[in-house]
């Protein structure tokens, strides 16, 4: 989903949010032309018999993949994000830029793709429909990316942050809010062993400048110089 430059015409809206469940739509399609022909009777024996095996294909496809409930799907989530009953009909061209991306983002969540990525998904909608998002997206079965300034959505919605910096990858289990804080606390504690390093280093050296010229010393000296090294 792009933040914006989404427009959709020549469709009604529920035609064009369906358009993202391709699969389902052909295979209905093609489970009402087989059945027309079954009751067709100028149908052969020998067709009528290769279209029901036919049949049976098309309706495990349709039922493995949710199909038989692919309207209430798309009510669901249309409705959801905001759009009225009496939109469903309406011509995608008459929304406004807003609305085009609702209808971008409906579109999205229905195909259901393994890797969902969103840009700023929360731009455009009023609080009704980002609490039916951030419901969805919490039950989502696979993996998203999304960009999002939207603190407070990122706090409901995360569990898990992960954090890369100074070359290395931290992980903290609980919201964006709560990462913060144990941030600063993770932070706190490193400039504390920090300067309790800086301390230890600052004693081995004058432990080394104090007795370098010293024979008797010389073992313990060399000893403090790895320790320093390390």
């Amino acid at each position: 989903l792009p933040q914006d430059g989404v427009a959709h015409e020549g469709r009604t809206l529920y035609e064009e949010a369906g358009s993202a469940l391709g699969n389902l739509q052909s295979w209905q399609a093609e489970e009402a032309e087989i059945l027309a022909a079954l009751e067709d009777p100028a149908t052969s024996m020998e067709d009528h018999e290769e279209l029901g095996l036919r049949l049976a294909e098309v309706q495990e496809h349709l039922r493995m993949a949710d199909g038989y409930r692919m309207e209430e799907r798309i009510g669901k989530v249309l409705v959801g994000l905001g759009f009225k009953q009496s939109d469903m009909n309406r011509g995608c061209e008459e929304f406004s830029g807003g609305w085009q991306m609702r209808i971008a983002l409906a579109k999205v969540l229905l195909s259901e793709p393994n890797l969902l990525l969103l840009d700023e998904p929360t731009n455009y909608l009023d609080l009704e429909a980002r609490m039916f998002l951030l419901s969805w997206l919490g039950s989502y079965p696979h993996a998203i990316v999304m960009v999002s300034h939207d603190r407070h959505f990122l706090d409901q919605l995360i569990s898990r942050i992960t954090e890369i910096h100074d070359g290395k990858v931290t992980d903290y289990y609980c919201n964006y809010s709560r990462y913060l804080v144990e941030r600063e606390v993770r932070v706190e504690q490193l400039r504390a062993k920090a300067e309790q390093i800086e301390e230890e280093r600052a004693r081995i050296q004058q432990f080394i400048d104090r007795f370098r010229y010293q024979a008797a010393k010389a073992v313990q000296v060399q000893a403090r110089v790895k320790m320093l090294e390390k």
